[in-house]
This record gives C-alpha cells, sequence and structure tokens, in this order.
C-alpha cells in the first residue's frame, strides 16, 4: 500500500534518510553521508515560536528573541544543504 504522507514522495529514491533532531545534527554527525547527494534530512525540531521569546541565549548569540533567532538557524541551514546538493524538510515542531 503506498505511503500517503505528504513528505512520502520526496523519501522514495532516497538511498539515506536521516532524522536530525535539531538543525547542525546531521552536519556534525553525518557529513560524509550527506556528501552522496541521494540524502533527505527530516529536522525535526525546526518550528518557531508563534509569539517571540525572549531569553538569555538568544541575546548571548546575538538574536533579539527566540523567532528571529529560529529563522536565522532556518537560513543557514538551508545555505548548508543547498550547498551540499542535499534535499531536506523541516518539521514545525518545537
Amino acid at each position: 500500500m503506498p505511503c500517503e504522507h505528504e513528505y512520502s514522495y520526496r523519501i522514495y529514491g532516497m538511498r539515506h534518510v536521516i532524522l536530525s533532531p535539531h538543525f547542525d545534527d546531521a552536519i556534525f554527525s553525518c557529513y560524509s553521508v550527506l556528501k552522496n547527494k541521494d540524502v533527505l534530512v527530516i529536522n525535526v525540531f525546526a518550528g518557531a515560536p508563534l509569539h517571540p521569546k525572549y531569553k538569555l541565549w538568544d541575546l548571548i548569540c546575538g538574536h533579539i528573541n527566540s523567532t528571529v533567532m529560529m529563522n536565522h538557524r532556518t537560513s543557514e541551514n538551508k545555505e548548508v544543504f543547498d550547498e551540499l546538493g542535499v534535499k531536506f524538510v523541516n518539521l514545525d515542531n518545537l
């Protein structure tokens, strides 16, 4: 029976599917596999808060709030995967 999940068309035909809890986990732990090209990375916790949170860590990293920080991390993630030619899916989990 075919899978009817909205991402199933992206998984079909991929040699590797990597579940990455956070944006940089796949890069740091599976870089040699990512260079393979026929890889799909699923970033599980890639959602941005609907309402900005003002946390010390975001300020230390140079961002005014959590939403700005996640938007920046999303852009970084896209840039790296585009450079490697790797397909990816960002899930909206927090």
